[in-house]
């Protein structure tokens, strides 16, 4: 970098007739080129972190009146404003301060040598002051006001064009004109949401902006009605009048990339008003999410997330710097929210615990919840009931499981987002060797899993195992007590056997050894194969007689139009000389779901079930076609009434105090 410094001092005679004398008492002019911006934002305090290349000219000179004017050509290359890239910026600059104590400005902004912009304006500081200026936006990208957004959640693309005039009062000033957006879009990397901005022109009269039924578009086209005002002729107390409406709105549409942390598709139903004064807005309405949504969320910041189990265990600590910064974070204010969310049970959330995404829940459900956000901070109530749902999770020496959430499990929420209280029942199928002592062993199925209550913070988990499918063994777990089931649980789960008092006599190495194969097999071709919605599974069966088996199994299930239709199918195969010439089906189970309405209530299900077990008939076959229809109720009596509509709200636009002459 180097800086060129060029200065002349002139005494001006009293007559000033004199040749050979400057008609300015000060003439100073600064060459900067190459001048790193980044070292010097890094060492002063409290200014933003800008980085580029300076080059530029700046010329200032006072004459015999002591008027000064300053004239300037600059220009940053690789312009970097808190991490967010502008581009290559220029300006072109002339400040004049004339007789009459007017203060007068011309300029022009560009960008990669383009114009985008030109600013004519003067001052006046007599009284209060007063302001005559006109800025010109010539094809003006968007991205310049990226920088300023923090942390980069959101961004503009585009381009503005329109005549912009401030004129009157400093504390008062009149602003009028238009600005006409062109191919503007509101984009949201890590939530995965990009909304087209109408291009119809945007307003400004009597300082109000003027939005008549201004529309943003999602991703299929549906739009966020927009109507209302922002009145700033009074800087000091803005105020906002606007309603907002959108239904089957696709929010977010986009798949996982290194910095998602939202993806999938998320359709929503908004209505909402924003109305008060900038300072202290209320956000009234509701949020609808709809039963077409499939979205996946990275949870990788609570008491679930398993990436961060091991970052207490070493610690380094710098003692060079003994000082700390500590910094105060203004609490959040001037915004009040009261939000209704309303979420459909066809709604499909995945949250991601690790980054790895081999922790997981996924879930089915839905439920009605209140939100607030003020000055205390965010405020959630309500239950979020789940109809079905897995979770792939790693307990403590306990292998990665995947576990079945029982219909009825619900989690709800009494204030703090981010503890809400659980009750979660979840099992996993599997089959273990059960015989006496002197007696031949059989394979019994076993549902075996975790019953997680209390608050998230403070999580109590009970382990809770059962045997739907055999009497004896049913009836010998149900005369134990919760501490010996648990235990069991617990060594069923770690190693898969059943090691009850009197069934460790077929415990042996060459057990244990085919039983962890058995897991880790199964864990190495599901997580092979999660991007196909396949599932494969080995397991050793042994039969009554003593015979063994090995039983080869498989599952597919997948999502079709939106979650619409549900397609689900499985099989086993099982090889050995005691089923030879039994008659096998491939596929044992079929089913197909479709959702009759959007609102996840109506169903037609045609299912096949070679394999139903039965209590009185034992394994049998079933198959048939089914009509659902799920309706929440508030008494008996609400059976023989008509489905009671939501009410929408209506868009009014805000009463406009600007009368406009045509």
């Amino acid at each position: 970098a180097s800086i060129v410094l060029e200065a002349e001092e002139s005494i001006v005679p009293p007559s000033g007739g004199e040749r050979g004398y400057s008609a300015f008492l000060q003439d100073l002019t600064v060459s900067l080129n190459h001048f790193d911006l980044g070292h010097l934002t890094g060492i002063l305090p409290y200014l933003p972190h800008v980085e580029g290349l300076l080059n530029g000219d700046f010329h200032l000179m006072m004459n015999h009146e002591k008027q000064i004017s300053v004239a300037t050509d600059m220009e940053v290359d690789r312009l970097i404003y808190e991490g967010s890239p502008i581009g290559n910026l220029g300006a072109e600059l002339v400040y004049l301060q004339r007789e009459d104590d007017t203060h007068a400005i011309v300029g022009t902004l560009l960008s990669d040598n383009e114009e985008i912009g030109a600013v004519n304006g003067e001052y006046r500081s007599q009284g209060n002051g007063t302001l005559d200026a006109t800025v010109d936006l010539m094809h003006t990208p968007l991205r310049i006001l990226n920088g300023f957004i923090p942390d980069n959640m959101f961004g503009f693309e585009g381009y503005g064009e329109g005549t912009i005039t401030v004129r009157g009062a400093l504390d008062k000033p009149a602003v009028n004109g238009e600005v006409m957006l062109d191919s503007a879009f509101l984009v949201s990397q890590p939530y995965g949401v990009r909304l087209r901005f109408d291009d119809d022109p945007v307003r400004i009269s009597q300082s109000k902006l003027l939005l008549e039924n201004f529309t943003m578009y999602a991703y299929n086209d549906n739009p966020l009605n927009i109507m209302g005002s922002v009145d700033f002729s009074d800087l000091a107390h803005m105020t906002m009048d606007m309603r907002m409406r959108a239904r089957d709105f696709l929010l977010i549409n986009t798949k996982q990339t290194a910095r998602s942390v939202a993806f999938g598709k998320a359709y929503v139903n908004f209505f909402a008003t924003l109305k008060g004064p900038t300072d202290h807005l209320q956000m009234r309405g509701r949020l609808d999410l709809l039963g077409t949504t499939d979205l996946t969320y990275m949870l990788l910041d609570s008491p679930l997330s398993t990436d961060n189990q091991m970052d207490e265990l070493v610690k380094f600590t710098d003692f060079n710097d003994t000082t700390q910064t500590v910094v105060q974070r203004p609490e959040p204010d001037g915004l009040d929210v009261n939000m209704t969310v309303s979420i459909d049970q066809g709604a499909h959330v995945k949250c991601n615990l690790n980054v790895d995404q081999t922790n997981y829940v996924d879930l089915f459900g839905g439920g009605n919840l209140s939100m607030r956000y003020n000055s205390d901070g965010i405020r959630l109530t309500g239950r979020y009931t789940l109809t079905s749902g897995e979770m792939k999770y790693s307990l403590p020496v306990i292998p990665l499981k995947t576990f079945t959430i029982q219909d009825g499990s619900y989690v709800e929420f009494t204030g703090e987002p981010m503890n809400p209280t659980l009750n979660l029942t979840a099992t996993e199928r599997t089959k273990a060797s059960v015989g006496q002592d002197g007696s031949q062993t059989r394979s019994v199925t076993f549902d075996c899993g975790v019953v997680i209550t209390k608050t998230l913070n403070d999580m109590g988990l009970q382990f809770i195992i059962s045997a739907p499918e055999d009497m004896t063994v049913s009836s010998e777990l149900n005369a134990m007590s919760a501490e010996q089931r648990g235990k069991l649980a617990v060594t069923m789960l770690t190693t898969g056997m059943y090691l009850a008092d009197g069934n460790t006599s077929g415990f042996s190495m060459n057990s244990a050894l085919s039983s962890f194969l058995q897991s880790e097999i199964n864990s190495i071709t599901g997580n092979a194969l999660k991007t196909l919605d396949l599932s494969i599974g080995l397991d050793n069966t042994t039969d009554a007689t003593g015979q063994m088996h090995t039983d080869y199994s498989f599952k597919f299930a997948k999502r079709f139009w939106n979650n619409r239709l549900k397609v689900q199918i499985g099989g086993k195969v099982s090889t050995g000389t005691e089923v030879q010439g039994q008659n096998q089906s491939f596929f044992d189970n079929v089913t197909m779901e479709y959702r009759l309405s959007p609102t996840s209530n109506q169903y037609v299900k045609l299912f096949y079930n070679q394999n139903a077990y039965d209590w009185l008939e034992g394994y049998t076959g079933e198959y048939g076609l089914g009509f659902v229809w799920r309706r929440k109720l508030d008494s008996f009596w609400d059976i023989f009434h008509p489905v009671k509509q939501q009410p929408i709200m209506p868009m009014r636009q805000p009463t406009d105090s600007v009368r406009v002459e045509k």
